[in-house]
């Protein structure tokens, strides 16, 4: 399985692969020459969409849900499901607001869509 298709970003994590039974797609066999290509990325993204799909296609405009948070600079993340941004103007009315004065990584705020 080439590097790049693994699904893994960092060289640790692709180690841990190793010995391990992982869910794959075959993208190339040859048989003559015994060679065979897997990839482990495009069966992950699938269930991503899937797992998105799902918690997207259960919420609508005005519902509230609690999200688990992570911070940048301009704003702040919330992780539904695919990370979710919330600029800085959004999470408070006076300017000049840090994302850190408000929540703290890993905290749990309601979010409403």
């Amino acid at each position: 399985m080439p590097a790049s298709r693994s699904g893994v970003r960092e060289q640790a994590e692709m180690e841990k692969l190793i010995g391990q039974q992982i869910e794959c797609r075959i993208t190339k066999l040859d048989t003559a020459s015994e060679d065979v290509v897997v990839d482990r990325r495009s069966v992950l993204e699938e269930r991503e969409r899937a797992a998105k799909e799902e918690v997207f296609g259960t919420l609508h405009e005005g519902s509230s849900c609690a999200a688990r948070c992570d911070l940048m600079e301009f704003g702040a993340f919330v992780d539904l499901v695919a990370s979710t941004a919330a600029a800085r103007s959004d999470m408070a009315y006076t300017r000049n607001v840090k994302p850190s004065d408000i929540v703290a990584v890993g905290d749990t705020v309601d979010v409403k869509i």
